[in-house]
């Protein structure tokens, strides 16, 4: 994980650059791939930092946008030139000619303990209709300049792009899960419908079969 320090428009390419590391000469660079900050900062489907299906706020799946939907939801609005959102209780809210409501998006009607308030939810809900860039991780693929015909490998990556003067939330932990010693207890209760392919001495059909795990 990298944070950098940028100014738009004056720095508004992303390179990235996969390197073979060499101990005893320079390393060498197997191939690159640009972002263009810029497009991603002036989308109208915000392409900043990608929408989660849900908005939590505890466990792994937290919120880590440096706005709430809510503010979101208020700020595209007024980007696109349409009305302000008009909230009906905190249930249901009217956007761009078209009423959403959250039992709509919550049919089961259970909610999780870290979800969050039901409008931020209902916001959140709303915004991916609109057709803002969803939460996903990018696969790109990484060219070398002397071989710039030939894809050298692919990289999967996601970009977050935050304003300086916001308060920009911590870093998710992408760390692996630390392996796990278990036991595993497998208990074979019956077998059927087995070919029997071979003769007992008495001329009874019978098969020599075992169970293997592995």
């Amino acid at each position: 994980m990298f944070e950098l320090d940028g100014t738009l428009p004056l720095e508004s390419e992303l390179r990235v650059q996969i390197f073979d590391y060499d101990l005893l000469s320079g390393d060498d660079l197997i191939g690159e791939t640009k972002i263009d900050l810029e497009n991603r900062f002036l989308s109208a489907r915000r392409g900043v930092c990608g929408l989660p299906k849900r908005y939590y706020v505890a466990g792994p799946y937290k919120w880590r946008d440096a706005e709430l939907p809510r503010q979101i939801l208020e700020k595209w609005c007024a980007t696109q030139a349409l009305p302000p959102p008009v909230w009906r209780g905190n249930s249901q809210v009217y956007v761009n000619g078209k009423t959403c409501c959250l039992r709509d998006y919550e049919t089961r009607g259970q909610v999780h303990k870290d979800w969050g308030p039901p409008e931020e939810r209902l916001a959140l809900y709303t915004l991916l209709d609109l057709g803002l860039v969803p939460e996903h991780i990018e696969t790109r693929t990484l060219y070398n300049p002397l071989r710039p015909e030939i894809p050298q490998g692919k990289i999967q990556i996601f970009v977050d792009i935050f304003p300086k003067s916001a308060t920009i939330p911590p870093p998710i932990n992408i760390t692996p899960r630390a392996p796990q010693d278990l036991q595993l207890r497998v208990i074979v209760y019956n077998v059927q419908e087995v070919v029997l392919s071979d003769t007992s001495f008495t001329g009874e059909k019978m098969s020599d079969i075992y169970v293997k795990g592995c």
